[in-house]
């Protein structure tokens, strides 16, 4: 059988850099095959993804060396809208793939632009809703959405117009655990019974172990293994919990809503110093909702909310003994440079002598030194996550908050990031973390709190986290693995 996609010594430079971002990849896919690429991050896969694709030959100032070909055609003689007919990609961040205002529009402009009749479009933007689980959404603003949300509506959008070939780069890296193993699922099914390719640029081998894809390894912008084994499971290391120090946060009957949508409802927390409290909970939870009420972004519907001292303080208040980390790593990059995205807290709190020794510090640490003097915006999508919370992190704040922080990042850093959070509440700071991954929030995290439809479900010590989603049947989150 032929390759339905063949890739022959393929280089990709991108403008202005002065590395080749891919060196000579050799690949061939088969038709309805499943492909896992897998690798450290900034090793080259979202941009062999984004070149199976047909969206990096054309870019001005890129270097591109190679053949890809797409059902026997090079993708360079292809129209972008041409290749979009056959290979459906469903980018690493979900907001940068949208273009309209509402989910059922999201989801109908691709097919609009295909002149497709509206009956036909009503029955396909129903179906690719149905397939992720997502048909409540579907009169919602996008506005509203979780990023777990955001991404089912990102690969519905992508899917509503049946490619043959679909592209999903870190597909599960938003979803909570019953959500990503369900989306799988149905496109294990659909790669099945409708011949559909599917390839994956995945971190988290583990949730596609039950599928048996063929693992592609890559690093340094090559391809190294064809077929690679699926790494073991590491034991658990037991933690003990640190004991709680001064109070540094609390909320008190917290509601807050959107509109018509409630994210909250009469939640009562208390955080720490000395503790790092996982913040669990399916998407659209109300966990990103709660983060932002603490560091002051929004005002909760009704209850307080007092932080270090204060209540209801605001957000300029905070700057300087509090970060936050965003979910998405665009949203807070400010900096012309790397560096100055890292120092531009101390500099605006005149921190600046003491974040200096300790920016540097992180930034060594995190892998992004040698990329100081670049634009934030040329790292990848898990160096941004990297810099975000070293950015957060370099004024020493007793207050830190991350949200999904592990986003794109490989099993290595995505320790790595956690053992920064850890380091910051082993020195004072009280630190809440919203994620998914139960073994993580066991190796590292004190407490864990679980939220169910924006109410605290579960509230204490993480070997009781277990029983309790045991029992709750989330046995999704206890399958999770770094």
């Amino acid at each position: 059988m032929a390759a339905l996609i063949e890739i022959t010594d393929l280089h990709y430079r991108y403008p202005g850099a002065s590395d080749w971002a891919l060196n000579g990849v050799n690949l061939c896919v088969q038709p309805s095959e499943m492909i896992a690429l897998a690798g450290p991050s900034a090793c080259g896969k979202s941009t062999l993804a984004l070149a199976i694709a047909g969206c990096l030959h054309g870019r001005p100032g890129g270097q591109w060396r190679g053949t890809v070909r797409v059902d026997r055609v090079d993708v360079t003689g292809r129209s972008l809208y041409e290749n979009a007919e056959l290979v459906g990609l469903v980018q690493q961040n979900p907001e940068d793939q949208f273009c309209t205002l509402t989910v059922e529009d999201e989801i109908a402009f691709g097919l609009e632009n295909r002149c497709y009749p509206p009956a036909q479009i009503a029955a396909q933007i129903a179906w690719a809703l149905n397939v992720v689980a997502a048909g409540h959404l579907r009169n919602r603003q996008m506005s509203t959405l979780s990023g777990g949300e955001q991404q089912r509506v990102a690969i519905a959008s992508i899917l509503a117009a049946r490619p043959r070939i679909l592209i999903l780069d870190e597909p599960t890296s938003n979803l909570d655990p019953p959500a990503a193993r369900s989306v799988l699922q149905v496109l294990e099914r659909l790669r099945r019974q409708e011949e559909l390719t599917l390839i994956l640029v995945e971190h988290k081998l583990g949730v596609l172990a039950p599928f048996a894809p063929r693992i592609v390894t890559m690093e340094d912008g090559r391809v190294t293994h064809h077929n690679a084994a699926l790494p073991a499971r590491e034991p658990l290391a037991q933690r003990a919990p640190a004991a709680p120090g001064e109070m540094v946060a609390r909320l008190t009957s917290v509601t807050h809503d959107y509109g018509a949508h409630v994210a909250l409802r009469d939640i009562s927390l208390d955080l720490h110093r000395g503790q790092l409290v996982a913040l669990m909970g399916d998407n659209g939870s109300g966990k990103s909702t709660l983060l932002r009420c603490l560091m002051g972004l929004i005002r909760p519907t009704a209850g307080n909310v007092a932080v270090l001292g204060s209540v209801a303080p605001a957000v300029s208040e905070l700057a300087h003994r509090a970060g936050i980390v965003f979910q998405n790593p665009d949203h807070q990059l400010l900096g012309e440079t790397v560096w100055k995205d890292t120092t531009m807290l101390g500099r605006n709190t005149r921190q600046e002598a003491e974040v200096t020794p300790r920016a540097e510090e992180l930034l060594r640490q995190g892998g992004l030194w040698e990329r100081r003097d670049d634009s934030p915006w040329r790292l990848s999508y898990g160096q941004k996550r990297r810099l975000n919370l070293t950015a957060a992190t370099a004024h020493g704040p007793d207050l830190l908050l991350a949200d999904e922080i592990l986003i794109g990042q490989d099993p290595a850093h995505a320790h790595r990031l956690m053992r920064q959070l850890r380091a910051a509440a082993d020195d004072g700071a009280a630190v809440l973390v919203a994620l998914h991954n139960t073994d993580l929030a066991q190796r590292y995290a004190d407490r864990a709190v679980f939220l169910e439809r924006g109410q605290v479900a579960f509230d204490g010590l993480l070997d009781d986290l277990v029983t309790y989603l045991s029992r709750r049947g989330y046995h999704a989150y206890l399958e999770t693995a770094p």
